[in-house]
């Protein structure tokens, strides 16, 4: 949730199976989708927290990092 930056995906791609990084922010989605081009397991989502596009209990693992500041009520997204 809140993919940002593609200097974590781009650590953590190498060693998961598939790696889908959500973000609110088209723009930053653009720019992630050009910087890891080379990596075939990432998906790209362009939704909010609140709003991602994946069923319930389908991760393994997830990582959010610098984003609950982002969310103004972080209750409604749990």
């Amino acid at each position: 949730m809140g993919f940002g930056s593609w200097r974590w995906a781009q650590l953590v791609a190498p060693r998961v199976g598939m790696l889908n990084c959500i973000d609110a922010s088209a723009e930053v989605l653009l720019v992630a989708r050009r910087t890891l081009a080379d990596h075939d397991n990432i998906r790209f989502f362009h939704a909010t927290a609140n709003a991602a596009p994946l069923p319930k209990a389908s991760q393994e693992f997830g990582y959010s990092v610098g984003v609950p500041h982002h969310i103004p009520d972080t209750e409604a997204v749990l």
